[in-house]
């Protein structure tokens, strides 16, 4: 997800100089003209936090998952067994 995020900031607005900020601004790409003609690029970190809460959400959703499965397992385990 970062280096997808990173790979579109660099590439999204062609050779325009200037900073740009990405997943919910969290990531920044900046791009600058130098003296000799060469461009210069700089990726980083902007702010952690929505990193951080999506992370957390991928999380609960996994878990979420995992859980419904066992449940629907253990409803199939008692089906085959023909217990109620």
């Amino acid at each position: 997800m970062v280096v997808t995020t990173f790979v579109w900031l660099m590439f999204s607005a062609g050779s325009t100089e200037g900073r740009r900020l990405g997943w919910f601004g969290s990531l920044f790409v900046e791009v600058d003209q130098r003296v000799d003609g060469s461009a210069g690029l700089g990726v980083g970190l902007h702010d952690p936090l929505p990193l951080v809460v999506t992370g957390v959400i991928i999380v609960v959703l996994l878990l979420a998952v995992f859980a419904v499965y066992d449940v629907l397992l253990e409803r199939r385990r008692q089906l085959l067994s023909g217990t109620d």
